[in-house]
């Protein structure tokens, strides 16, 4: 087998700066570049990064349109499974089951829970409305992502006060 030696590593870069192509050379002659890119002879070029001033930049993540995609549903199951949460701590301080459980007293012949089942729907479609129309803006770039789930929070529909037995 023969040993290959004086192998160097070259980045093909295009007119606007862009690393498009990486290959070895072990020619004496420096390899020529195909009209409107330059061939540099580099150990740290990547293939989607940027060259100027004599320095190579790193690409962007690979993907980083799928992985700002994955991020906005990682964070927007995070926001709803929170906003769920709340709902059902709200709906067990009251004694129920869960926001659901709330909800089905709606048409209840006891005017206590009706009275309370009526303001858990409320808060619960008020906050979803909210939620919604919140991820919404800041996936369409109208409104910044907030630095945590708790600030968030923080600004979602605050929880009824518990109807008073009548």
């Amino acid at each position: 087998m023969e040993k290959i030696t004086n192998v160097r590593r070259y980045a093909v870069v295009d007119s606007q700066g862009i690393v498009t192509d990486l290959f070895l050379w072990r020619d004496a002659a420096e390899p020529q570049p195909q009209e409107g890119c330059q061939v540099i002879q580099s150990d740290t070029a990547r293939i989607g990064g940027a060259y100027a001033n004599g320095v190579f930049s790193t690409p962007p993540h690979p993907a980083s349109n799928e992985l700002a995609t994955q991020q906005a549903q990682a964070f927007q199951a995070q926001c709803t499974a929170a906003l769920q949460q709340r709902l059902d701590n709200a709906a067990q301080g009251w004694g129920y089951d869960d926001i659901v459980s709330a909800a089905s007293y709606i048409a209840s012949g006891n005017p206590q829970f009706a009275a309370e089942a009526r303001a858990m729907v409320d808060w619960r479609d008020a906050t979803w409305t909210w939620g919604y129309a919140t991820l919404a803006a800041i996936q369409a770039g109208n409104a910044a992502l907030p630095a945590s789930l708790d600030a968030l929070l923080a600004k979602a529909p605050a929880a009824p006060e518990r109807p008073s037995a009548s």
